[in-house]
């Protein structure tokens, strides 16, 4: 008869890295020499999610001149500044703001002025 037990015994992950060598030089050259395309890589990955998104709350905004010139004495408020967006931006029941988010109306705002204020 045999006293031989049949009891598997697996290694644990040290002594394996120890025998397959650990971190050597070549595993330091190969680190220089993946950094650069992993750097690169990583930028191509991302670069969608950074460019491609938009807000929701996104939309043109009038030209700071526009806002003096429509309303010198306020200094944009909620109301000013929803007062611009009514008058530069056409209607868009789809958009979540109720106003175009990438349209403006084409109005030559100084003859507006000039007729508002004769």
């Amino acid at each position: 008869m045999n006293n031989f037990s049949a009891e598997l015994v697996f290694p644990d992950f040290d002594s394996v890295l120890r025998l397959t060598g650990g971190w050597g030089r070549y595993q330091v050259r190969l680190l220089l020499l993946l950094l650069p395309f992993t750097f690169f890589l990583s930028y191509v990955a991302y670069s969608p999610v950074l460019f491609l998104y938009v807000p929701d709350d996104h939309g043109c905004r009038p030209h700071p001149h526009l806002a003096k010139l429509l309303l010198p004495t306020a200094n944009l408020s909620s109301s000013g500044a929803h007062l611009l967006l009514e008058l530069t931006s056409p209607p868009d029941p789809e958009s979540p703001t109720g106003r175009s988010r990438c349209t403006q109306y084409d109005v030559d705002f100084t003859q507006v002025m000039l007729l508002l204020y004769r």
